[in-house]
């Protein structure tokens, strides 16, 4: 009795689609301003929902056929199919990291990789407060496991589900895993709004686009032949547009993802799963051997080309041009091509005995944990950097946390410090929240803390920021921006700081050197200066309004630097190195004069710029003989972060509440 399913070589077409517009998203390829496959993140979910359909088909047909079930070969498959080639990425990474990484990267690419081959690393990366889709995210080399994670949590669970549901109540089926899609999308949709960073990462958020799989499934063994008639052949081109439109029009920002929005390109992966057949075009394209034979190796794609494109970054001080990037995807195409046929099919070869892969396996797992551990021991081995001298402190910034949860990128319920009659607002985008941590610790029970933070926000009283390039706006943040002034409307006497990436927002202007991963327009090109003028009002009546109850620091542009400073250290720290405080000046200077135009009472203006940088010399510093200054292209350190907090603590001590 034959318990395989039927070989579908448009599903390894679709593979081939959702894993190119995911390189392409990470590749972050532009055609002159245009973003391609800004959607691109999308194909993981395409990936979701076959991966669902796949594993029920197999377990669901097997009952069928034999009224029973192997959970122990089950996962035998799995192991084959996944543990190798992800031990053979994560071993490469290690190495890798020796090469390119600080210690403090070094180390957290250790953890993380404990935690992916704990099938875990979705929550890892959730608790230490990545953002993804955030440009920095790029340099992180195993963050795309997330989604491994996600799959192999379903993995463990569905077997005994549909077990269960075989055994108890066969005929429900449908209608179980239905509630299971229906119950999970519905909390996708209101975590979008609620707890975004935790809805992107979870499987609870996520097991609607599985369940859909499963769905599929069960539909597809079920479905007659009737279902196939020609006035379904449209079906499939319907599904391919919206999968299309989805990876062009959609971007990270469209809402917080996942969404109710996500169907999107969901429904056309369904459309394409169930209704694809030989007599129509986009089975017959997915079809082919350009498409399948990308689809073979799709996940070792998946695998490989993340941490190439990371490192690249990292071992680059600037922003890689076009061609070294489809040099890259040369390089993660080969490795992809030589894994697929020298660990894939060998490790899912039957003829091979699974006893000599699972002790393969369980001698590398071993050997990789002992690696990450000595790494961890040894503060990932300072000694091999050149300019260890100045790496005394951590060249990073701590998400502040209460009760284990992060305050970065909270629309309701704020983070609240200390029991001080004055409160502390800060309020802005992640420049502010690097701020944050050394700011709670310093200013302790004298004050109540309350930061605010999202990571490209600004605040205006009758205003949100709103992407002209994508037509897209971040829907949590009107509600942001609401809670915000709710919040503000019953301040007296308190003290309230704001700032951000200004000259991004206002005028798109971000490095001197050009080097940004991305280019958001948050005014149009065609009425600029009427937007712009707008937006100064609303934002100077703002802090007029609010300045006649509380105390307003209005904290200047921090310095950018531009560059990967992490890389230039390791490998070019010959002397001194600074920027140049024109550069700075020449990014600046029209939020400058528009923040000098703007006077009130109870207004405090704070200049960060006087910290980095020497007015004489017209240089700026970026570390000095104990502490690194940066944390990134952008984000101050925690000595950065202290040394601006110095100024403003300086102003909070000279006001006087009576």
């Amino acid at each position: 009795m034959n318990t395989k399913i039927s070989y579908r070589p448009e599903i390894d077409g679709l593979r081939a689609l959702a894993v190119g517009a995911v390189i392409i998203y990470h590749a972050r390829i532009y055609l002159g301003e245009i973003f391609l496959f800004q959607g691109g993140f999308l194909g993981v979910d395409i990936f979701f929902v076959i991966s669902g359909y796949l594993i029920t088909s197999i377990i669901y047909k097997e009952l069928i056929t034999t009224k029973k079930f192997s959970v122990i070969k089950f996962y035998e498959r799995r192991v084959r199919r996944i543990v190798p080639p992800l031990l053979l990425v994560c071993f490469s990474s290690l190495i890798m990291g020796y090469i390119f990484l600080f210690p403090k990267e070094f180390v957290d690419l250790s953890i993380s990789t404990m935690t992916i081959l704990s099938f875990v690393s979705n929550y890892y990366f959730y608790q230490t407060g990545i953002e993804y889709g955030a440009t920095d995210t790029l340099l992180i080399p195993l963050l795309h496991t997330w989604s491994l994670s996600v799959e192999e949590q379903y993995y463990i669970i569905i077997p005994f589900v549909i077990l269960a549901i075989y055994k108890f109540s066969k005929k429900n089926f449908f209608l179980i895993f239905f509630l299971i899609f229906a119950s999970s999308i519905i909390f996708s949709q209101l975590g979008s709004l609620k707890f975004p960073q935790f809805n992107f990462y979870f499987l609870g958020s996520r097991a609607w686009e599985l369940s859909v799989g499963s769905l599929l499934a069960f539909f597809n063994l079920k479905k007659k032949k009737s279902y196939m008639s020609i006035k379904y052949n449209y079906f499939p081109l319907i599904g391919i547009l919206l999968i299309l439109f989805s990876f062009i029009k959609l971007d990270n920002n469209y809402s917080q993802h996942p969404s109710i929005l996500t169907l999107i390109p969901i429904i056309g992966t369904c459309l394409i799963i169930l209704f694809a057949n030989k007599d129509e075009i986009i089975t017959k394209i997915l079809s082919s051997k350009l498409f399948v034979s990308i689809g073979l190796i799709s996940y070792s794609l998946y695998l490989w080309h993340y941490p190439i494109f990371a490192f690249l970054r990292t071992g680059n001080i600037s922003e890689v041009n076009i061609y070294i990037k489809i040099l890259s995807g040369i390089l993660v195409l080969i490795l992809s091509t030589l894994t697929y046929l020298f660990i894939e099919k060998p490790s899912r070869n039957k003829k091979n005995s699974f006893k000599k892969i699972i002790t393969f396996i369980f001698t590398s797992f071993i050997l990789i944990l002992i690696a990450c551990f000595l790494i961890i021991k040894n503060n990932g081995f300072l000694d091999r950097i050149k300019s260890k001298n100045y790496y005394q402190e951590q060249a990073t910034y701590k998400y502040l946390r209460q009760d284990d949860k992060i305050c970065f990128s909270r629309v309701n319920e704020f983070c609240k410090f200390g029991n001080g009659e004055v409160k502390v607002f800060l309020i802005g985008d992640s420049h502010l929240s690097s701020l944050s941590f050394d700011l709670k610790e310093r200013l302790k029970d004298s004050f109540t803390f309350i930061p605010i933070t999202d990571a490209v926000y600004f605040h205006f009283e009758q205003h949100v920021l709103f992407n002209k390039q994508t037509k897209s706006i971040v829907n949590n943040y009107i509600e942001l921006n609401r809670n915000i002034n709710e919040l503000l409307e019953k301040s007296e006497n308190n003290i309230i700081i704001i700032g951000g990436v200004t000259s991004y927002y206002f005028y798109q202007k971000r490095f001197a050197n050009n080097n940004s991963f991305n280019s958001h327009q948050y005014v149009s090109r065609e009425n600029s200066r009427t937007e712009i003028r707008e937006l100064k009002r609303d934002f100077k009546n703002l802090i007029n309004k609010l300045s006649k109850k509380n105390k307003i620091i209005l904290l200047y542009p921090i310095p950018e630097i531009g560059i990967n400073l992490n890389r230039y250290l390791i490998n070019n720290f010959y002397g001194e190195w600074q920027f140049d405080y024109n550069d700075y000046l020449s990014v600046n200077n029209q939020i400058i004069n528009f923040f000098d135009e703007i006077n009130f009472k109870n207004l405090i203006k704070v200049r960060p710029q006087n910290k980095f940088c020497n007015k004489i010399t017209a240089k700026c510093k970026v570390y000095d003989d104990k502490n690194i200054f940066f944390s990134d292209r952008h984000h101050p350190s925690l000595k950065g972060a202290s040394m601006i907090n110095d100024l403003i603590l300086a102003e909070i001590e000279k006001i006087d509440f009576k």
